[in-house]
């Protein structure tokens, strides 16, 4: 009975569509929300830590605009982002990223993904961070 019951809650779940602008039970945040800006500072500053060693971390972003939301047919409510982020050492630079809905922990909440095209020397997000560009 218990797997009948996830199986239909995972059914409807799955059948609501990508416009319905929620990330499992908490909306899909804006591009300028205090939560996605310093996620993606900590967590900028956490990679500077343990991966890149260049010597700067995000001190502060601004310009923050929205590209898009949602472009092409897909289940996952999905926000482009673009904005300012200035660094520590004194140099700003592009900051590109997506927030996308359902990819938190187990599939819950949100999830943003970000990328300064001007210091991404491993092409993580495909030349000038192209895949996370609508």
């Amino acid at each position: 009975m218990m797997g009948w019951a996830l199986g239909l809650f995972i059914l409807l779940v799955s059948a609501l569509p990508a416009s319905a602008n929620w990330g499992w039970w908490k909306p899909l945040p804006n591009c300028g929300d205090a939560g996605v800006l310093n996620y993606i500072a900590t967590e900028a500053a956490w990679a500077e830590r343990h991966t890149w060693h260049r010597g700067w971390v995000i001190h502060g972003i601004s310009h923050v605009d929205e590209t898009a939301l949602n472009p092409g047919p897909s289940k996952i409510a999905r926000r482009y982002c673009r904005g300012t982020a200035y660094l520590s050492d004194g140099r700003a630079s592009e900051l590109v990223y997506v927030i996308e809905a359902g990819q938190g922990f187990a599939s819950i909440g949100w999830n943003v993904e970000f990328c300064l095209p001007a210091y991404d020397p491993w092409r993580i997000y495909d030349s000038w961070c192209r895949s996370i560009r609508p």
